[in-house]
């Protein structure tokens, strides 16, 4: 009787340390994802460049060298044939700095004067994620707008033992949301870039920002 006693004791002690340890131990990747995300957004919230760089990915940050070397470099013709979000990047580029100042200018220090200039304003406020899908060191979830589900899809790769979040996957969402948009408006997708361009800056595209810079 003695020995039947102690087992229930015995197995809830046993129960307990291994829920214990599975508590003190590092967060899941889904709570390191989603606390990550919520990072973010304060950074963008907070206009905080430099704390949203370090969140972000490596490719997220070779994008926006591209756009720095698009914004030098590419003539009328090359511009012409770039997907709608990546123009409206490139002659925002032109519109905001000198040619020497992108000289001097990497792709980190662009996105963090882009979040520090209230690009983004408070568009990230009112999302949340949804499940984290993890496979091996890539993750992936669903955006959801107060409660309400979205067609965009939040992606986060691990580099370096971090998650971080992939702005290069959002910037081909850009360019397809562009595009689709400019087919149900009736334009070019060089024209929706243009209309953007306007509504953001007030202006139209003055046709020097159609040459190169170089």
């Amino acid at each position: 009787m003695k020995t039947m006693r102690c087992r229930p004791v015995r197995l809830a002690l046993i129960l307990a340390i291994a829920l214990a340890a599975g508590c003190s131990g590092e967060p899941r990747p889904a709570q390191q994802i989603s606390g990550l995300f919520k990072d973010f957004q304060t950074a963008i919230s907070n206009r905080d460049g430099n704390a949203a760089v370090g969140l972000v990915t490596s490719k997220s940050l070779q994008k926006y060298e591209e756009y720095r070397d698009l914004a030098l470099n590419a003539d009328e013709a090359t511009l012409q044939e770039l997907p709608p979000a990546d123009l409206l990047q490139t002659l925002l580029l032109r519109h905001r700095f000198t040619a020497e100042q992108l000289e001097q200018t990497t792709g980190p220090q662009l996105l963090a004067s882009q979040i520090e200039s209230g690009f983004y304003g408070n568009s990230l406020e009112s999302i949340q994620l949804g499940n984290v899908a993890v496979k091996d060191d890539m993750a992936h979830a669903a955006a959801y707008i107060d409660g309400a589900p979205t067609m965009t899809r939040y992606l986060f790769w691990l580099e370096d033992g971090s998650w971080k979040l992939d702005l290069a996957s959002l910037a081909k969402k850009s360019n397809l949301d562009l595009t689709t948009i400019a087919e149900q408006e009736g334009r070019t997708t060089t024209e929706q870039a243009v209309q953007v361009y306007t509504e953001i800056t007030g202006e139209e595209v003055p046709p020097d920002l159609w040459q190169p810079m170089l």
